[in-house]
């Protein structure tokens, strides 16, 4: 990915950030960023979004538990990302 390619992907993620802070907003949702992707989330307790919530608190369990598959599974997912 090219440096103009990343920068235009994070003004998207910024972009939607933005709008799912102003959707909350206007249903009197109380939130918060999430602490790990910046992410709006209603969670203020835990002020992680869904999605981290279930990587940091269930991913280790899965890798144990999942074996081979499971691993091969979260490194194809880190590479498409990456």
């Amino acid at each position: 990915m090219t440096p103009e390619e990343q920068q235009q992907r994070q003004q998207r993620r910024e972009d939607v950030h933005k709008e799912m802070a102003a959707r909350l907003d206007r249903q009197r949702i109380p939130w918060v960023p999430c602490a790990t992707c910046k992410r709006p989330t209603a969670f203020t307790d835990t002020e992680r979004c869904d999605g981290c919530w279930e990587v940091e608190c269930r991913l280790v369990d899965y890798l144990r538990d999942g074996g081979a598959n499971a691993r091969a599974f979260v490194e194809d997912a880190m590479r498409r990302t990456a």
